[in-house]
């Protein structure tokens, strides 16, 4: 994934990457607004922070594997068409 930094005049439409029912309509909102004015769409996946900060490895692997989660959302083939 590559972040590059919106310009002045570009709209940046985010985009909260969850599994709740309401992610994929979120997503393609924001895909079609984002085609209609020039803009691009942003996607932003939380996680929990996690406890116990001696946990230094297991709190590394933890952090590699929601990101592999976060990634593996985005990646899925959208059934969404942008028109």
């Amino acid at each position: 994934m590559s972040v590059q930094p919106a310009r002045p005049d570009e709209r940046v439409f985010l985009v909260v990457v969850d599994e709740s029912p309401e992610m994929p309509n979120a997503l393609r909102y924001a895909c079609r607004r984002a085609k209609r004015t020039g803009g691009r769409v942003a996607m932003l996946y939380v996680m929990d922070p996690p406890e116990g900060q001696q946990w230094g490895a297991v709190v590394e692997l933890m952090r590699e594997e929601a990101r592999q989660e976060a990634e593996s959302i985005v990646a899925r083939p959208p059934d969404i068409a942008v028109p």
